[in-house]
């Protein structure tokens, strides 16, 4: 992820979405701009799925349609097509956005139907999908298992896959963007049958992992993959919980200590991790999704 003093924060909350620089200030809120969302899609059918410099993949929930979005210039292209490719499947579907050896942009959408998982990639530059052969495990194509959003990082994308019931199996999937291959590694700890959720996050092209802990105790521990290894980097304990209408993620680390959390609504907070006093965040996301994003203005275009 850049540098933080070159990023904005998009979030969409009720009917309006808005943008504002990312300040390395501690203090919340900042100025903000009201923006329109594209193609006249309503808040409440808008998500967020992934973003890599500058450029946002995002569905309409009541379509289905996958559409690659620039906040900063206001274009738009919707990438799915009459052969039901790009329609995606809300809590079924998971969407990866990355970056190949050409420089070509590619949306990466893994479609599951009938408990069966099917593989597809768009390329930006040429405007077409196309269908990969699946490595996927066939276990993991079970509607049981909830994929979050791919995480690019280091020609790799990364996706947390949780079996959505107490005592399910956790694991983190990755695709090789050089080889489309899939390939199944551990969470950072042998957590099967705890109660939490994972979260990724690629920060300054290093993927971190954040581990939510509701039960036995409110926790978050931070891990950071180096060398093909996980390695804890921070323990945050004693979180008190707020309502479940909170569901949040860790969508950025500011600077060391301090993180960016967004609420699926659009809520915005910031955790410094050197003050005990924290009593306002609900460490979990099953949604699989957000209504904001942290991104880096560009005029890269949707369509060549």
């Amino acid at each position: 992820m850049a540098n933080s003093s070159n990023n904005y924060i998009l979030a969409v909350k009720e009917e309006k979405c808005i943008i504002g620089k990312l300040s390395r200030s501690p203090h919340l809120p900042w100025s903000t701009t009201n923006v329109s969302l594209p193609l006249d899609i309503t808040s409440h059918d808008f998500l967020i799925l992934a973003n890599l410099h500058g450029l946002l993949v995002v569905s309409n929930l009541k379509t289905s349609e996958l559409v690659l979005w620039n906040p900063t210039t206001k274009e738009n292209k919707v990438i799915s097509n009459l052969e039901t490719n790009g329609y995606y499947i809300h809590q079924s579907d998971a969407v990866g956005f990355y970056m190949d050896s050409t420089k070509d942009y590619r949306v990466l959408h893994i479609q599951r139907k009938d408990e069966r998982i099917h593989v597809y990639t768009y390329s930006r530059r040429l405007g077409f999908w196309r269908r990969l052969y699946c490595t996927i495990n066939k276990d993991y194509h079970k509607n049981s298992f909830v994929w979050s959003p791919g995480v690019f990082c280091n020609d790799k994308v990364y996706f947390a896959v949780e079996e959505f019931w107490v005592g399910g199996k956790n694991k983190v999937i990755f695709f090789d963007v050089n080889n489309e291959i899939f390939t199944e590694m551990p969470f950072p700890e042998n957590i099967d049958g705890v109660i939490c959720r994972g979260n990724l996050v690629s920060v300054k092209n290093q993927l971190q992992m954040f581990i939510s802990y509701t039960y036995p105790q409110k926790s978050v521990d931070l891990w950071e993959l180096v060398h093909n290894k996980w390695k804890k980097v921070s323990v945050l304990t004693d979180i008190f919980h707020l309502p479940l209408c909170e569901w949040s993620s860790i969508t950025h680390v500011i600077n060391k200590g301090t993180w960016l959390v967004m609420t699926n609504w659009g809520e915005l907070y910031e955790i410094d991790i050197n003050t005990a006093d924290i009593f306002f965040w609900f460490p979990v996301d099953w949604f699989r999704g957000l209504k904001g994003a942290v991104y880096t203005p560009t005029i890269l275009s949707p369509s060549i």
